[in-house]
């Protein structure tokens, strides 16, 4: 077995930074009394972090009772719009607080589907949480 040293339990992102200099990423942490942590990571380990992340999370979800999900944190957006990829597909290009950038891509379809739903959010918008 290898030996490993724990850190502590982290409740929350609160958000990330790139160095250039250095060709790393940092995810800034929060840990369960608290406190920040900055963890520094070499793009190597990104895709087989989040595979086996995602993997996991899956594992964890199945284990609920029916019904139950695990909590989520929300990620922050700056800034949304509609967007259109090189290759012709539409997407929201949607900016979060922290300057972080992405295209999530749909299809026609998901669009006539997306707005189909907007009558109810636009309802949901003025709502308040009782």
């Amino acid at each position: 077995m290898v030996d490993v040293r724990k850190g502590p339990r982290f409740i929350a992102m609160n958000g990330s930074k790139v160095d250039i200099e250095r060709g790393t990423m940092s995810l800034l942490l929060i840990d369960s009394e608290g406190r920040n942590f900055a963890i520094e990571i070499e793009p190597q380990v990104v895709a087989p972090m989040i595979t086996i992340m995602s993997a996991h999370g899956n594992e964890l979800r199945a284990a609920l009772p029916q019904g139950e999900d695990l909590p989520i944190q929300a990620l922050d957006v700056k800034n949304f719009t509609i967007a259109m990829t090189p290759e012709g597909h539409l997407g929201w290009q949607i900016e979060l607080s922290s300057g972080v950038l992405m295209v999530l891509k749909f299809s026609k379809e998901q669009f006539r589907a997306l707005d189909a739903q907007m009558t109810e959010v636009r309802q949901l918008v003025g709502r308040t949480v009782q």
